[in-house]
Formats: structure tokens, C-alpha cells, sequence
């Protein structure tokens, strides 16, 4: 591994944090038998507490703002090479936080619709939490690269908000993993080869060996950028 990088891995969650850093280590020893602790990334994970979150997640954007930024201009004290953000709903904040810090922020929405091209999809299932659903997020993301996309409804929008709960308050049940499955079923049948977890709690709540369509699951598309960039 690189001895010159300090890697910020941005969890905004516990469980997320946990389970990213968890597939990281586990990437690490697969791929490169990583024993030793210097064979793996030098990795801090930052919890953020932020204000103007709730359920349905940014409520206040101004106390989000505010905090993000706060976070941002102390790290601008510190010696790091790159940021990663670990939440995709965050990252409708991206350009603001970017052009505040002077190091490099990796954009995760970005990186992820690169895998789905490489992987020659055309249209793609939206799984995600309230906010990045309703401010269309990887809209610009998706139609750079020619890629047609499905929204869930309403009701179900409310049952995924639900699930992202549950994960937060480590109270999954077989149920949810059954809705993500059978709302991938639902939308297969409209021409959707894929399905984008864009929110980094709905992976701990999803079997990609059970569900009907290949699963691009955001958590293992950052696990293997951090620890592939910190390998070169």
C-alpha cells in the first residue's frame, strides 16, 4: 500500500461506515492477502453529526450546509490527498463542497454511472433515499452517458425510506430484503437491466445473488476505488 496517503472515508451513518470499512478490509486480503497492518489503506472514517436530517433525510439545507462546510474547511487543516463521501444524498452538494476544499473530493454518483456504461447497460432501476429521488441527482449523471432510467412511486419511495430506517436502528427484517427483490421483478418487466443502490444503507439491506437484476451496489463500487487507487 501507499505510505504517503491518509485516506477520509465520509460515513454519515454508523452502520454504512462500518460496512464499508468492513468490505475494504475484506477487498484488501481477497485481492492483494493483506495480513499486516501496513498491508492495508490508511483509513480515517469520520462520522459526521449533521443538523437538517430526519427520515426523509435533508430537511434544513441551510444547518446542512453550514456543517458540511464546517467539516470541509477543517480538513483543509489537514494533510490528505482525497476525500471520499461516503452517502450519495450528500453529494447534491458536491460542487459546493469541492469548490471549498482544496483537495480533491472523489464523486462517487459520477464513478458509479462509469461502471454502469462499462458494464453496457441502457436503462436502469433508481433505488434510493427521498431527497436524491426528488432532486433527480444523477439525472445530468446518466444522460451524459446515454443511460435511460426508472423511478420508483410514491408508495414505494415511502417503503424505501422505511427500509433506509431500519438499517439506521439495525432493525433490517427478511421483509425488506423480499421488497427490494420484488420491486426489482416489477421494473425488470419494463426493460431494466440493472438497478443503482444509490444510497449507501439500502446495500445492507439487499441480496445481490437473489435479485432479478445485476445490482450496482455503491458501497462495493467505493470499496474497490479506495483500495485499488491506494494499491498504485
Amino acid at each position: 500500500m501507499k505510505k504517503d496517503f491518509i485516506w477520509i472515508l465520509w460515513g454519515i451513518w454508523p452502520e454504512a461506515s462500518q460496512y464499508l470499512y468492513k468490505n475494504i478490509l475484506h477487498y484488501c486480503q481477497k485481492k492483494y492477502g493483506a495480513v499486516q497492518d501496513n498491508d492495508y489503506p490508511h483509513i480515517i472514517i469520520n462520522n459526521i453529526w449533521l443538523e437538517g436530517f430526519d427520515e426523509t433525510w435533508i430537511v434544513n439545507e441551510l444547518k446542512v450546509k453550514k456543517g458540511l462546510l464546517d467539516w470541509i474547511l477543517q480538513l483543509d487543516k489537514t494533510w490528505v490527498n482525497q476525500i471520499y463521501i461516503a452517502c450519495n444524498t450528500v453529494h447534491t452538494y458536491y460542487d459546493f463542497l469541492q469548490n471549498n476544499s482544496k483537495w480533491k473530493i472523489i464523486n462517487l454518483i459520477e464513478e458509479t454511472c462509469k461502471v454502469i456504461k462499462n458494464e453496457g447497460h441502457k436503462k436502469v432501476l433508481i433505488l434510493s433515499s427521498n431527497t436524491t429521488n426528488k432532486i433527480w441527482l444523477y439525472d445530468k449523471y446518466l444522460k451524459k452517458i446515454g443511460i435511460s432510467y426508472l423511478k420508483v412511486n410514491q408508495d414505494e419511495q415511502k417503503n424505501l425510506d422505511q427500509i433506509i430506517e431500519d438499517v439506521m436502528w439495525w432493525t433490517v427484517r427478511e421483509k425488506d430484503f423480499l421488497y427490494i427483490e420484488d420491486i426489482s421483478k416489477k421494473y425488470k418487466k419494463l426493460w431494466a437491466t440493472g438497478v443503482i443502490i444509490w444510497c449507501t444503507e439500502l446495500p445492507l439491506a439487499t441480496r445481490p445473488e437473489n435479485n432479478s437484476l445485476e445490482v450496482f451496489d455503491t458501497i462495493e463500487i467505493l470499496t474497490r476505488m479506495i483500495s485499488e487507487s491506494a494499491k498504485k
